[in-house]
Formats: C-alpha cells, sequence, structure tokens
C-alpha cells in the first residue's frame, strides 16, 4: 500500500516546561487559563474556515493534514459533515457562524491573536464564531488538539449542541530557538556508523546516492533550517551520537537517553517528534515512520519562523502519528527475558515486519511464541527447519489475520570471512555492522492483503507423469542482458525463471520464450498446443525488480494471455517497497507493485495467483520441491547498497517419479549480490550444496567466492553470452575487478564443476537456439538444441554452452 499518514494521534501529548498543562482560572506564566463560564453550541450551523500562512506561503501539508483531522473530528462529535476550507474557498463571511483556525482576516481572529502575549494561543467564543489561534502556526496547531482532547473526546455520541467554555488562553509558553539570523543554536546528530559517503561501498561502476536515510534526513532538516534563517549551511553542524554538544536534533536512533525513552512510548508503526529546551528528538521503528517525523519536522519548522527568521518551537511540543492504518499492530508479540524489540519494517503489502534480539532468542522460545499463538487460534500453515532456524507461518481467519514467525540462527556465521578482493580498489569491508545477530523477524499481515498458499501447492500432490523433467535456457542477442529459464515438469506443466531481455533486442522475445515452451510440450505429449491444450505454466517466479528480469514475462502475458492458449497459476515473488534498503535506490529499481502485480493478473485469462513468499516456505508441484532460502526481508536490519540485493534465491529439488532415488538439486540465484551471499553463507553452511547453480547477475557484481564454495556444483547456468563468458574468465583480466576474481574461481577453483551452460553465443547470431538438459540421472546430462524455425533438431556443436 501507498505511504499513508494517520492524524488521529497527533499532538496527543502536550508537556510544557513545568511538566503537565495545567488548566487554571488565574494561569501563572506559560500556562492554560480556562474560563469558568461556559455556552452551549449548536455545531450544525457553523463552518470550518482556517486562515492565511502567517509565513505568507502556501501552508505546509502537515498544517493541511491536521485541518483535515480536526474536520474529521468535529464530524465524529456531533454528528455534522465538517469540512476544513481555507479562507479563500470559504462560502461564508463575516456574519456567518464560523470556527475560524489561524490568523484569518476576520477581526475575531485577530483581536484574539493580538490578547496573546508573548507565545501561545488563544480559543474564544463569540456570538458567531469560533476562535483558534496561535501566535504561530505551530501554536496554533497546539490550541486546536487542546480543543479537539478538552470539548471533543469527552463525548459519548455525537451531539449537535456542545458545552465549551467560552475561552482558553495561555500566555508566554516557553520555546526553544533553533536557530535565528544571527546563528543556528543545535547540531544535528545521527547513529555511528551510518554511510556518509554517496559513492557505492561495494560496486565502483554504479552511480547514486548511498548514505543512510539518517544521513541524508539531517542534511534536508539542515537545508530547511539554512532556508528558513538565511544562514549558510555550513553554519548548522551535523555529527555523531559518538560526539556531544549543548543542544542536539536526535535523527533517528542515537546513543542519547531521550532518544531510546520516547521511542519506547509509542507503538511500532508510529513516529514521535518531542521538543525540550536542549533536544529535540525525532524518532520512529521504522523508516517508513521515521521519513514522515522528519517531513512533518521540516514542515513545522516552516510554520514556526517568524517575520524577522527566528525559527523557534514550543518546549514540552510532541507530535506523535503512524504511518499506515492497515497495518495490524494489536496482537501478541514475542516477549521475556532477553528478548527484546530491535526495529520494525515497512514489508508491503501491508505488511510490519518486527525485529527482536537479545540472548532470550533462541528456536525454543520461538516454538513457545508459536504454541502461544496456536492457543489464541491461529493454525500452522507452513513449517520447516534447517540448520539450527525455524520457520513457521500461521493463520487467524476470525482475525484477517496471518503472521510468519522465524527464527534466523546463523549456525555458520563464524565458519568463514568476508571476501576481500585482491583486484578491486574498492574496500569491501567486515561480515556487517550487526554481524549477523540472531534474531526473530515476525511479518504481521492482514490476509486480505495477500493471497495465501492453499493445499495444491503445500502437499505434494499425485500426478501422471508424460516426460522427464527438463530445463531450457533462452538465448541472448549480441550483448543484451536479461535471464529467462524454463523448467519442464514430469506432468508437462512449467516453471518459469524470470523471464527479461533489454539492450540489443529483435523484438520478438515474447514469441521465442513462448515456441520454447510450445516447442517441448508438443514434443513430449505429441499433441498441438491449443485452447484445449494450451502451455500450462504451474508457477512464474520473478526474483526482483529489474526490467530484464520480467519484460519478456509482461510481453508474453500480453501476447497469450487472452487467447487461451496460455494458463498461469501462480506468481511467486516477494518485493520490497521504497525504504528497504536506502535512501535512493540504486540504477534502475524498475519497480514490482501491488498495482503492477494487479496488471499482470488482468492480462491472462482467468487471472493467476501472486503468492508473496518468505523463507523457509516450501511448495510442491509435480516432481519439484522449491524452498525459499532466501528474501530481501531477511537483510533489515543490514543496509544494503543495491536493490540487487533484494532477490528471491530458492532451491529446486526435482525427482524422478520413475526413480525416486534420483534427485537433482538446483539453487536460483536472480540477481543476488553481496549481502545476500553472505547471508546464505551466514544461515545455511554446507546445507547450500546443489548439483547446479545459476551464475548471480549474470557474472556480474553478484555473489562471492564462499557461496559457490558451499554449492559446489556440478553443473553451472551462466545467464549471459558467450563473449560475456569468456571476457569474465579470461585469466588476463582477473585484475579488473572482484567479479572477475569470483568467476574465475568457480570455473577454474572448484573441481565439482564440469558443465558451464551459457545463454547465447560470442556474436548474437544464435537467437533461432535455445539449449535443454533432461535430467534423466543423477547429474546433468547435456541434450540438444533446437532450430525454432524448422522445428528440427540439430546436433550441439558448442556455441552455446562451455564443457569445462
Amino acid at each position: 500500500m501507498k505511504k499513508t499518514r494517520v492524524l488521529s494521534l497527533l499532538l496527543a501529548v502536550l508537556m510544557l516546561a513545568g511538566g503537565a498543562v495545567l488548566f487554571s482560572s488565574c494561569a501563572k506564566k506559560g500556562e492554560i487559563k480556562l474560563s469558568g463560564k461556559k455556552v452551549e453550541v449548536d455545531f450544525s450551523e457553523y463552518a470550518l474556515v482556517y486562515g492565511d500562512s502567517m509565513s505568507e506561503n502556501e501552508f505546509t501539508r502537515t498544517y493541511k493534514e491536521k485541518m483535515a483531522d480536526f474536520a474529521t473530528a468535529l464530524s465524529a462529535a456531533t454528528g455534522e459533515g465538517f469540512i476544513a476550507q481555507t479562507e479563500d474557498r470559504a462560502k461564508t463571511g463575516k456574519n456567518d457562524k464560523e470556527i475560524l483556525i489561524g490568523l484569518t482576516n476576520r477581526e475575531e481572529s485577530k483581536k484574539a491573536y493580538n490578547s496573546i502575549k508573548g507565545d501561545g494561543f488563544a480559543i474564544q467564543v463569540t456570538e458567531n464564531k469560533i476562535v483558534i489561534v496561535g501566535s504561530s502556526n505551530v501554536f496554533t496547531l497546539m490550541a486546536v488538539e487542546y480543543f479537539k482532547t478538552t470539548f471533543l473526546n469527552v463525548v459519548e455520541k455525537p451531539e449537535a449542541k456542545l458545552q465549551i467554555n467560552q475561552s482558553a488562553k495561555a500566555n508566554q509558553m516557553a520555546t526553544t530557538v533553533l536557530a535565528d539570523t544571527e546563528s543556528s543554536y543545535f547540531s544535528y546528530v545521527f547513529q555511528d556508523g551510518l554511510r556518509t559517503d554517496p559513492k557505492c561501498p561495494d560496486y565502483a561502476s554504479v552511480s547514486g546516492d548511498f548514505r543512510d536515510y539518517c544521513v541524508v534526513a539531517a542534511e534536508n532538516i539542515v537545508k530547511q533550517m539554512a532556508k528558513l534563517s538565511g544562514l549558510r549551511e555550513r553554519a548548522f553542524s551535523t555529527i555523531t551520537d559518538t560526539e556531544n554538544a549543548e543542544k542536539e536534533v536526535l535523527v533517528g536512533v542515537v546513543d542519547r537517553e531521550e532518544s531510546v525513552a520516547l521511542r519506547a512510548t509509542v507503538a511500532e508503526d508510529q513516529y514521535i517528534l518531542n521538543v525540550t529546551e536542549n533536544r529535540v528528538v525525532l524518532n520512529a521503528w521504522c523508516t517508513d515512520a521515521l521519513d514522515v517525523c522528519v517531513d512533518t519536522y521540516i514542515d513545522l519548522l516552516a510554520e514556526a519562523v517568524t517575520a524577522d527568521k527566528v525559527i523557534a518551537l514550543p518546549v514540552g511540543f510532541t507530535y506523535t502519528g503512524a504511518v499506515n492504518e492497515d497495518w495490524i499492530t494489536d496482537f501478541t508479540k514475542p516477549e521475556g527475558e532477553g528478548i527484546e524489540l530491535y526495529n520494525t519494517m515497512n514489508a508491503t503489502d501491508d505488511s510490519l515486519q518486527y525485529i527482536y534480539m537479545g540472548d532470550g532468542v533462541t528456536a525454543d522460545a520461538l516454538k513457545a511464541y508459536c504454541n502461544t499463538l496456536k492457543g489464541e487460534g491461529y493454525t500452522v500453515l507452513t513449517e520447516s527447519e534447517a540448520e539450527g532456524s525455524v520457520f513457521v507461518t500461521l493463520v487467524n481467519q476470525k482475525k484477517n489475520h496471518t503472521i510468519y514467525a522465524s527464527f534466523n540462527a546463523y549456525a555458520h556465521k563464524d565458519e568463514f570471512a568476508a571476501y576481500s578482493s585482491k583486484a578491486s580498489k574498492v574496500k569491501t569491508g567486515d561480515i556487517g555492522w550487526y554481524d549477523f545477530e540472531k534474531c526473530f523477524r515476525i511479518v504481521s499481515t492482514p490476509i486480505s492483503s495477500v493471497t495465501l498458499p492453499d493445499d495444491k501447492i503445500l502437499k505434494k500432490q499425485p500426478y501422471d507423469k508424460i516426460a522427464d523433467a527438463a530445463i531450457a535456457t533462452m538465448p541472448l542477442h549480441g550483448n543484451a542482458v536479461g535471464l529467462i529459464y524454463v523448467i519442464m515438469l514430469e506432468d508437462g506443466r512449467f516453471i518459469v525463471f524470470d523471464g527479461g531481455n533489454m539492450g540489443e533486442s529483435t523484438g520478438d522475445e515474447d514469441v521465442r520464450l513462448y515456441g520454447v515452451m510450445k516447442d517441448l510440450k508438443e514434443k513430449y505429449t505429441g499433441k498441438a498446443v491449443s485452447a484445449s491444450n494450451p502451455v500450462h505454466i504451474a508457477a512464474w517466479i520473478v526474483t526482483h525488480p529489474h526490467g530484464d528480469h520480467f519484460y519478456v514475462f509482461n510481453r508474453v502475458l500480453s501476447r497469450y494471455g487472452q487467447n487461451g492458449t496460455l494458463k498461469m497459476d501462480y506468481l511467486f515473488g516477494n518485493y520490497p517497497n521504497e525504504f528497504a534498503a536506502y535512501t535512493h535506490w540504486a540504477h534502475g529499481s524498475g519497480g514490482i507493485t501491488e498495482q503492477s502485480i494487479k496488471n499482470w493478473q488482468s492480462l491472462v485469462k482467468g487471472g493467476f495467483k501472486y503468492i508473496k513468499v518468505h523463507t523457509g516456505q516450501k511448495f510442491y508441484f509435480a516432481n519439484l520441491e522449491i524452498e525459499v532460502l532466501t528474501t530481501w526481508e531477511d537483510l533489515n536490519p543490514r543496509v544494503t547498497y543495491t536493490s540487487n540485493d533484494t532477490n528471491t534465491v530458492l532451491r529446486f529439488t526435482m525427482t524422478n517419479k520413475d526413480n525416486p532415488n534420483e534427485k537433482n538439486v538446483q539453487i536460483w540465484t536472480g540477481d543476488a549480490n553481496r549481502w545476500q551471499s553472505r547471508y546464505l553463507c551466514a544461515m545455511y553452511g554446507s546445507y547450500l550444496d546443489a548439483d547446479m547453480v545459476s551464475v548471480a547477475h549474470h557474472g556480474n557484481l553478484g555473489l562471492e567466492c564462499e557461496f559457490y564454495d558451499l554449492v559446489s556444483p556440478t553443473a553451472i547456468w551462466w545467464p549471459h553470452n558467450m563473449s560475456a563468458y569468456k571476457m569474465y574468465t579470461t585469466p588476463a583480466n582477473i585484475s579488473r575487478g572482484w567479479q572477475y576474481e569470483v568467476d574465475q574461481h568457480f570455473v577454474y577453483n572448484i573441481p565439482s564443476v564440469k558443465y558451464i551452460f551459457v545463454s547465447g553465443d560470442a556474436k548474437g547470431t544464435n537467437d533461432k537456439y535455445y539449449t535443454v538438459l533432461e535430467l534423466r540421472k543423477t547429474g546433468p546430462a547435456f541434450d540438444e538444441v533446437y532450430d525454432l524455425k524448422t522445428g528440427e533438431l540439430i546436433p550441439y556443436d558448442g556455441t552455446v554452452s562451455v564443457k569445462k
């Protein structure tokens, strides 16, 4: 779901310099004076109007959203349909009944505004006006919240006529000055160890801004402060939490008591903005919420600046809110000694991921937590274990809630060291700043926002064998980059892995890919493909949101999806939101969204189901078991630097119905990169051992040597053409970068490797061919190459694969 702001909690707490807000008939400095006289107001006769911004600029989004929130509260309390309107749009006039917010052009607003001494606000009820105004727009927001909590939240049921005190006033409220035209007074603090260098730390050829979110957020605040105050940006200092300043704005989680304590007061989907004399805290459990918090703070600065460019906020000002009303946060969480919430993360599809760490985080503790959920009516949908890690999916239909719960043991994290390139000029760094600490991952999702897998794919089903299983690869044109593999199951259905081709193209990739499946189906069934005998895709897997992995997929659905000759059951994947990795996505994230998936579903007659997969889940199609080894969700809380590190990596285990002892294990990596490589090694160790593996990221900037050592494959699928293969594996090129070292390592140094199958020849002239492996015995056996134009088999001539 698109990021939203939930405003019901805005300004939920008002704390002044002396402690709690006081309500008194003879108020002291900074206190609120509430009149004893009450009047009955019939709100059915009133319109809600707010005035021109005091800064003579357009109102900020935060201010306008607060006005809309107030209109909603008024409507709920009175049963009337209030709409917040600016005074230039209002159809009412000076003689009409109006609720006036801010400094409008009405005399009543001006009179109330002029009655405020120093900083503060005034609320007054006159004959035909209710005036709510502050000494600045920020104080007006305080007044609005005070009005709402004092006069509206006490109402038990909607009633147009309400009793309201005739006036409320706060004078000489304490403020903290952040900057003026002479000087800045606060330093901007973020956590030590975050990336401050915009250059990519692992891929020298990749451009973009690779600083961590809080670093960029602090910079954006400084830019706003400079703009409002007229000072230069260098007048504002940014520091890490290893340093100290007298006055600080704390951005995100930092090593300060205020930062930790205030975050603990809000829910996992919320943010908090708090102002004291010497500290401003901006904090949240997840980056999405922190982003809204920072945007809100920047808006408030614009609303707070005075005509003489003094930027001040009320001492004790607290502003809270949530970012997605569809996230389910009200459920039983893991608890116990040594189990502490570390953060939360937007996991898309209205899902919120929780991470828990601590000494109490164990496999047994996770199982106990799952037993608690089962006692509350949750049932187990999937469960598995691997190398000490535990993965469970639970469902509660009555609560419209599904929970994916996992324990990441990282049982092998101490068995390998980070890859250190000899050739690369880029410093690769260590394993990571949180060092794969064991953790719980809890993903909370409304069932209505996802499609849950059913028994048809969660359990092995009987089937009729019509052919030996086979794998085909589409060749690439020239220097094009893409990835397409087709797996034919023993029952004649297909699994398609990715489906993209970009760059040099003949424009017929969809025809050629469909032709591969049509050719295989007709060969093995002996029947022509038709509406009654369609190409049947059991599952199409798209690993991550890059066009060279779904471009042809989209075109195949567009061309064949409605004519009845293509049937598709499932799309498998798990796609990140904008803040999964860092502030600015790297090159060409492409993007797969909820809407794009719906668009794809509409292209196919009868549609298909999108299954959002999670690590540890297993699915079954005829003679194939699919196991999810990792998704992008597993990298939290690591900050990744490329969307290529957000792949879904799968293990396929193929069996032979005629000989159950035959087994072929394959690992399909997509474009998985360095951090996913290290996750896989730390989690699984030798459990990664397989017969076959695809080369990550087309042989360019992918997984590391340690991963391929652990897989120890017999055969390698190289999703690039022969010219690229030769370039990366020529020994003279090893000094060109760490990817050359990795490629040459598994080509020359891993003794198990016997076959390397390349997608296309050096000249890019073999576009009419594709390669097929028939898995008729343990280990691969190269079978044949087809001429798609003639339908004839031709002898293998070595142009599309390399035998080691």
